[in-house]
């Protein structure tokens, strides 16, 4: 099976009326009530350097409307779910070379470690990585770090344009429950 033969079985065209970031951001995930709650922006050393509306209305590499000034931008990387904080940070520090990954489907039988291309997000660029199992989880060695690796977003696993088949990142490196 290509990319092509996948468009092909699922096309996606959704009327959805064009609407600005925030609301947007709003309206890409169901958080529970306490991810609403408004509480405390943090640097990755637990400064507090102002405060948000809700961790919820927040996206991973988001850098306008958190309403705090710095002398350099910085960007959402993850947040704390029980203290109620969004982190935030320099464009450095969403970069990140691993992850894990979990509901993985494999379309063809593989063998691992597994030497593939992979995609992230809606980017049409590959990367390349290993692909191994560890501890029973599938662990993701990029050759080069990616930006913005976001916890429930899907990853697809190629071998050139076959699709191998994929999964869902388990965590963003900066997105914690306690």
């Amino acid at each position: 099976m290509t990319v092509e033969d996948v468009h092909w079985i699922y096309p996606v065209e959704l009327p959805l009326p064009r609407r600005q970031r925030s609301d947007t951001a709003r309206a890409s995930r169901v958080a529970p009530s306490a991810a609403l709650e408004s509480e405390a922006i943090v640097d990755v050393d637990g400064n507090v350097l102002g405060h948000h509306e809700g961790a919820a209305l927040y996206t991973i590499g988001q850098r306008k409307g958190l309403g705090i000034a710095a002398p350099e931008p910085l960007y959402v990387l993850g947040s704390n779910v029980e203290r109620r904080e969004v982190i935030v940070g320099h464009s450095t520090d969403l970069f990140s070379s691993t992850l894990t990954v979990e509901d993985v489907h494999w379309i063809y039988p593989v063998e691992l470690p597994l030497r593939a291309e992979a995609k992230i997000r809606y980017s049409p660029r590959v990367a390349r990585c290993t692909v191994r199992s560890i501890n029973n989880r599938i662990a993701i060695e990029f050759d080069e770090p990616q930006r913005a690796i976001t916890g429930g977003q899907s990853i697809v696993f190629y071998d050139n344009e076959v699709v191998l088949g994929g999964g869902k990142i388990t965590v963003d490196a900066f997105t914690t429950n306690g």
